[in-house]
């Protein structure tokens, strides 16, 4: 999801004619989409060549690479945040910091990775979320005259596709991620058992792997909604 938000505001900054550059951690042999007028640079080619690569000088190649490019604004997506953080540290440009998961499992991380974090929040010239929601459940992590709202881009792609209506009713839902906390599929499981009572012909799928599948099934069953 991040990636694919990351493709799309790049592109279109750079056609803005902006000068965009974008810092991956590693590279997929699949990937989203890019302008060819964004610079993309990489601390490895690989998961493996990555994995090989220690915290600190996963910092110094990030430093050095914002070094040479010697950015306006600086943007860090995900664990790119506090990575770019530690490397930029002393370095004059505008930090900006995006949220891009459920702010309470940023809150409820702990250890180093969670002070550097939160100091990073705190430090960061402006804060970008996607819901009104998330300034609230940051719960003082960020000043709220720094946070923005800034909904995720939809790509021209879609945008071009022509009006249509739906010529039946919704009879399936197909849910597809992996399973874990994050994904929160009880909320999902809760409004499917309220949809069912008003239409008990409607189901759902849901496609995927993770940790969380014991307890999915465990919900399922306890919520009366094997079938």
């Amino acid at each position: 999801g991040a990636q694919r938000v990351i493709s799309v505001v790049a592109s279109r900054m750079s056609e803005m004619g902006h000068d965009v550059s974008m810092i991956v951690f590693k590279r997929f042999p699949e990937e989203y989409p890019l302008s060819g007028r964004v610079k993309v640079f990489s601390l490895a080619d690989s998961e493996e060549e990555y994995k090989k690569i220690s915290g600190a000088k996963r910092v110094f190649l990030l430093r050095r690479i914002i070094k040479g490019i010697h950015p306006d604004v600086a943007v860090g997506f995900l664990e790119g945040g506090y990575g770019m953080y530690l490397a930029s540290l002393g370095m004059k440009m505008l930090k900006i910091a995006s949220a891009r998961v459920n702010p309470k499992s940023i809150l409820e991380e702990t250890g180093l990775r969670s002070i550097i974090n939160r100091i990073w929040f705190r430090m960061a010239d402006m804060v970008v979320l996607q819901t009104k929601g998330q300034i609230e459940l940051l719960n003082g992590l960020c000043r709220k005259e720094r946070c923005v709202v800034i909904p995720n881009p939809i790509s021209d792609a879609y945008l071009s596709i022509e009006p249509h209506a739906y010529d039946r009713p919704v009879e399936r839902i197909v849910m597809v991620g992996r399973l874990n906390e994050q994904k929160d599929y009880p909320t999902a499981l809760e409004a499917m058992r309220i949809v069912n009572k008003v239409n008990p012909n409607i189901t759902l799928d849901i496609v995927g792997e993770g940790d969380s599948r014991p307890e999915l099934e465990r919900l399922i069953v306890e919520k009366g909604m094997e079938n």
